[in-house]
C-alpha cells in the first residue's frame, strides 16, 4: 500500500512540475506578445531621425556601357552583388558594390529556358540563384545568376504574391488560394530541390480569418519578412503573425483599436469613422512600422520595441489612397529628403535609384549647394557623383545601412 502510495504521490509531483513548465512557457508566450493601441499612436507625435535607424549611407553610380543601359526599375543587394530588375525589355543585371557591370538574365522568348515576362522576383541569400513569375504564363522560373536556365514550373498565384528564398534552396510563395467561391484563403507554397519538389504549406485550416462583408472580395493577406523571419497578417484581422521554422504561427503583435473595426474595403464604407486600415509593414532592429488608414488619411506609426512606445512623426500623413509609404524619419545623414523604396530583407540594406536626368535637374537648381545640406557628412559624395555623371548614364543607388 505504502508503494502504491509513493507511486501515486510520485505521478502526482511530475504533474505538478508540468504544470508549472507549462504555465512558465505560457507567461513567457504572452509577454512576447505587444498590444499596440492605435488610438495612442494618433496621440504620440514626435519627431524620428534618420540616425536613429541607420549607421550611414553609400552611393553607388551603375557602369554605363551599351551593353547595360538601364531603365525604370529596383535592386536588390546580396552577397556583395547589385541585381537590377528593368523592364521593357524584362531583364535582370548584375553589378559589383562598386557598381561596375557583371552580367545580365536577358531569355525573353518562348523556346527551352526562356521567359516572356518577369513580374515578381527574388535572389537567394548568397546570390547564386534567381527566382521570378511569368504572369503572362503563370509560371515560375529558376536561374543560376549567371544566367543558366535551371527549372520551371507552373503555378496558381495572384499578382500581388511575395516571392522569397528562405535559404539557398527553399523558395515561398505566399499568395491566397483561388476558389471558385468567396472567401478565398491565405497559402504558403514551398518549392524545393530546383522546384522539382511542391508543396502547400498553409491552407484555409491555417487560421479562423473572418471573412469580409458579403459582396466583398474575400481574404487579403500582408505580410513581410524582416531578419529572414516571416511575418503574416490577414488584413481584416487584429494580429500580426510570425511563421516559426515549422510553418506554425505564433502571435506577436495584437492591434488594440478601441471601438473601430478593422477593414481592407474602408474606403467603400459608408461609416469611414469606424474602421481602421494597416498597410506597409516594415521593420528595423528597433522599429516596427506601418500605415494606419483612418477617415480619407494614411498616417504612418512607429512601434519603438526598445521603449515599448507607438508613436506617429508630427503632421506627417498623405491624403487617403497612398498606402505604400515607408519610413520618413528626419534624414540627417545626407538631408536628400527622398524615401528609400526598397528593403532588402537579408543584407539589412534600403536603396533607391535616383536617375541622372532628375539629379543634374536638383544640381541645375543648386540643390546640392544649400546651406542647408552642406553639414550633412555624405552630401559632398552624392554631389560629386551628380557632377562626374552624365545625362545617359544608369542611376546612382543609394543605401542605407541599416543599425
Amino acid at each position: 500500500m505504502k508503494k502504491i502510495f509513493s507511486y501515486i504521490l510520485i505521478v502526482i509531483l511530475i504533474l505538478i512540475q508540468v504544470c508549472i513548465e507549462a504555465c512558465q512557457n505560457s507567461n513567457n508566450s504572452l509577454e512576447l506578445i505587444q498590444i499596440i493601441n492605435i488610438e495612442a499612436g494618433f496621440k504620440n507625435q514626435k519627431e524620428l531621425f534618420l540616425s536613429d535607424i541607420a549607421d550611414s549611407i553609400g552611393y553607388v553610380k551603375l557602369e554605363t556601357t551599351p551593353e547595360c543601359l538601364i531603365g525604370n526599375g529596383n535592386a536588390l543587394i546580396r552577397d556583395n552583388k547589385i541585381f537590377f530588375k528593368m523592364s521593357n525589355p524584362d531583364r535582370i543585371l548584375i553589378f559589383d558594390m562598386d557598381g561596375k557591370y557583371i552580367s545580365k538574365l536577358d531569355k525573353i522568348g518562348k523556346g527551352p529556358g526562356e521567359y516572356t515576362g518577369i513580374f515578381q522576383w527574388t535572389v537567394s541569400p548568397r546570390g547564386e540563384r534567381l527566382a521570378f513569375s511569368d504572369m503572362a504564363t503563370q509560371t515560375i522560373y529558376l536561374y543560376t545568376s549567371e544566367g543558366d536556365f535551371l527549372n520551371k514550373t507552373r503555378g496558381t498565384f495572384m499578382w500581388y504574391s511575395g516571392f522569397y528564398f528562405r535559404n539557398d534552396e527553399e523558395l515561398l510563395v505566399c499568395t491566397r488560394e483561388v476558389l471558385n467561391q468567396s472567401p478565398d484563403f491565405p497559402v504558403i507554397l514551398q518549392y524545393t530541390d530546383n522546384l522539382t519538389v511542391k508543396d502547400t504549406i498553409l491552407s484555409k485550416e491555417w487560421i479562423g480569418v473572418s471573412t469580409l462583408p458579403p459582396g466583398l472580395p474575400g481574404i487579403h493577406i500582408s505580410f513581410y519578412v524582416h531578419q529572414r523571419n516571416f511575418f503574416y497578417k490577414e488584413m481584416a484581422a487584429d494580429t500580426l503573425y510570425e511563421l516559426d521554422d515549422k510553418f506554425k504561427l505564433e502571435p506577436r503583435f495584437v492591434f488594440d483599436l478601441g471601438d473601430k473595426s478593422m477593414d481592407l474595403n474602408a474606403a467603400h464604407s459608408p461609416n469611414k469613422d469606424a474602421y481602421y486600415q494597416l498597410h506597409s509593414f516594415c521593420e528595423t532592429k528597433d522599429y516596427f512600422s506601418f500605415v494606419v488608414g483612418y477617415h480619407k488619411k494614411m498616417t504612418l506609426m512607429y512601434f519603438d520595441k526598445t521603449s515599448v512606445e507607438l508613436f506617429s512623426l508630427p503632421n506627417n500623413y498623405s491624403e487617403y489612397g497612398d498606402r505604400n509609404q515607408v519610413f520618413k524619419p528626419k534624414n540627417d545623414l545626407d538631408g536628400f529628403d527622398y524615401p528609400f523604396n526598397t528593403y532588402d530583407t537579408y543584407d539589412d540594406k534600403w536603396t533607391s535609384l535616383h536617375h541622372i536626368v532628375y539629379l543634374k535637374e536638383l544640381e541645375k537648381e543648386g540643390f546640392f549647394s544649400k546651406a542647408s545640406l552642406l553639414n550633412h557628412p555624405n552630401r559632398a559624395r552624392l554631389a560629386e557623383l551628380v557632377k562626374a555623371s552624365h545625362l545617359n548614364d544608369n542611376p546612382i543607388i543609394r543605401i542605407l545601412y541599416l543599425k
